[in-house]
């Protein structure tokens, strides 16, 4: 470190510290002090000060110029990611807007950055970004829209900030960060990165350090040791060196969705990865040690419990109040709390009550005009004697929210093997034989209206060729319609992704019944077929194992065709619709709709 300037900035913020004290903020003798101390006021860069009988010293208009060109001008706050690891709370708040203690946790680095004069602020933000708006007015900060958040790191995000580096002392914070006590400064010596003592076996990356605690290695796991964790502090000088380098590696794609520390290792290890790079010319970047209790990092909601009765206590949003009432028990009995599956719909977390696992379902707002729940819920109490369902805990038919039980060792079926896919018709044959009736139809026509009218109510319909493929799409729904096949109670989302095998796949359960409703069955095989991207040949083969020893009709295989070619559509116009609110479906897009296209000439002449 430099020791100068720390003793600069020490006398700037108090003019009293004591020789005792600068010797163990610098890690050095208290004679080393003095002699600096001697030094500086030699060199004309602090004067002696008496106040109250008190000796001291103050900065001096010469040492103050020294001091300016170590001034932290800005700051870089990182607030993009999803936060998985404090599910549930982040399905409706992103994680930096969580309170502790009743602040806000980005809100209480902005107010700490502002104690020490830093008001040029900017926060990198993806999921969730409109919520971060009030900071604007609150606290004249600029945001920054990061595109790839939901698909690659902070590499991608120090990309989208990479110009306000450049040319200036910056502190990169991140808003998950809780600090017990202020640990910014005016003025900085040199770049750094804040760690925290680890005791035993760690999995995190600790430093290696010399006697100047300038950081010379960094290991990937350890024990007893000085880990990476929290804060870090870029000088222009290390800027300069550095973000050139993360941009090589943001642009190669075997790199491109690495982590900020990823290339600080290979570079302080003289990786040729990406591209040639030597240690010695590595920038220097020091350890700022922080004591046990200063850095808080999130990983989990038990983790937020421990700092803060609040979330031991209170019913944070409406998962957590659904389960206490549900269990009858206080937050604090919640535990094990995983991310699972974010859905096309829903989000979905496991947890445990009292060491038995569960399920919930979080539906997405913005999905919920495509669905009726009250249908839903006279599905599942209309196939709860056939025993092919998970086990409902609690399900709410005016929002979605949903707990079932939870297997852990269950896995999905493998859409390759016949012999998976067979134990999966024979359920599905469960179902349309048991000739179940409810009062709600999955109507083709209907549902593709829904899809239309909910994408057109937010943007434009931008596919190429559109109103010929949707002249195509109701030519082929006319046809199914004269067919006038027998409807039956039919899952029609029956993808490998929704169901479950386990006890030696001898049981075999099968979820999520959103869509549910009076339908031809033949839909069940285009609907595989589809989730699972299979050509004509992977949805003939799906839809022979769906009729067993008897070999569909021509027909019966167009119909399969049209199904598919009309949910193809559907779930084109879904992926518009969400793509415009900033999800990345364009791939996804394109299939469905190539679909669509393909499947229409396939079924055309069969019908």
């Amino acid at each position: 470190m430099n020791n100068q300037i720390l003793l600069l900035r020490n006398y700037y913020e108090n003019s009293y510290v004591t020789q005792r004290q600068l010797a163990g903020e610098m890690e050095v003798s208290v004679g080393t002090v003095n002699n600096l101390i001697a030094s500086s006021e030699a060199d004309g860069l602090i004067s002696k000060v008496e106040l109250n009988n008190r000796s001291g010293y103050k900065v001096t208009e010469k040492g103050m110029k020294v001091l300016e060109d170590y001034r932290v001008d800005r700051a870089v706050i990182f607030s993009a990611g999803f936060g998985s690891r404090l599910v549930p709370l982040t399905w409706d708040t992103p994680k930096g807007l969580l309170p502790v203690f009743g602040e806000r946790m980005i809100e209480r680095l902005i107010r700490q950055l502002h104690d020490v004069d830093i008001t040029d602020i900017t926060v990198m933000v993806g999921y969730m970004k409109e919520k971060f708006g009030y900071l604007k007015d609150k606290y004249g900060v600029k945001l920054i829209y990061n595109p790839e958040y939901d698909c690659k790191n902070t590499l991608s995000t120090l990309h989208c900030a990479r110009d306000i580096f450049l040319g200036h002392n910056c502190y990169l914070l991140y808003s998950d960060n809780w600090l017990r006590k202020n640990m910014f400064h005016k003025y900085e010596p040199n770049a750094w990165y804040a760690s925290v003592f680890k005791e035993g076996k760690t999995s995190e990356w600790p430093f290696v350090f010399n006697k100047k605690n300038q950081i010379t290695n960094i290991l990937e796991g350890g024990a007893n040791a000085w880990i990476m964790f929290g804060p870090v502090y870029f000088s222009k000088e290390y800027s300069a060196k550095f973000i050139p380098v993360c941009e090589q590696y943001y642009n190669s794609p075997a790199t491109e969705n690495d982590y900020i520390e990823n290339v600080m290792l290979d570079w302080i290890h003289g990786s040729d990865r990406i591209i040639p790079l030597k240690a010695k010319d590595c920038p220097k970047i020091y350890i700022n040690k922080q004591p046990a209790d200063q850095i808080h990092e999130f990983d989990s909601l038990e983790e937020m419990k421990e700092l803060d009765d609040y979330y031991a206590h209170s019913s944070i949003n409406d998962a957590l109040r659904i389960i206490c009432e549900t269990f009858n028990v206080p937050v604090s009995e919640i535990k094990n709390i995983k991310d699972m599956k974010v859905g096309l719909t829903n989000h979905s977390f496991m947890f445990t009550i009292h060491e038995k696992p569960y399920i919930c379902r979080v539906p997405w707002d913005l999905c919920n005009e495509f669905m009726n729940r009250h249908n839903e819920a006279e599905t599942l109490e209309a196939i709860e004697p056939l025993g092919i369902s998970e086990k409902i805990v609690y399900f709410d038919p005016e929002t979605g929210y949903k707990i079932a039980e939870f297997y852990p060792n269950s896995h999905r079926p493998d859409i390759d093997s016949d012999e998976d896919m067979k134990r999966c018709m024979k359920v599905l044959h469960k179902l349309h034989d048991a000739k179940i009736k409810v009062n709600h139809a999955f109507d083709l026509r209907e549902q593709f209206h829904n899809f239309e009218d909910g994408c057109l109510k937010i943007c434009d319909i931008d596919l190429k060729g559109y109103p010929t493929v949707r002249k195509h799409i109701f030519e082929l729904i006319d046809r199914l319609e004269s067919l006038n096949r027998e409807k039956t109670l039919c899952h029609v989302d029956p993808s490998v992704g929704n169901w479950l095998f386990f006890d030696d796949r001898k049981d075999i359960r099968l979820i999520d019944w959103e869509y549910a409703g009076m339908a031809d069955p033949l839909i069940e095989a285009a609907e595989i077929s589809n989730y699972s991207y299979l050509d004509k040949d992977g949805v003939d083969r799906i839809t022979d194992l769906y009729f067993g020893d008897k070999e569909p009709t021509l027909q019966e295989r167009g119909i399969v065709y049209a199904h598919l070619a009309v949910i193809g559509l559907m779930w084109a116009l879904w992926g518009v619709r969400s793509t415009h609110f900033g999800g990345k479906y364009e791939e996804y897009t394109r299939i469905q709709y190539q679909y669509a296209v393909d499947f229409y000439k396939e079924a055309i002449d069969r019908l």
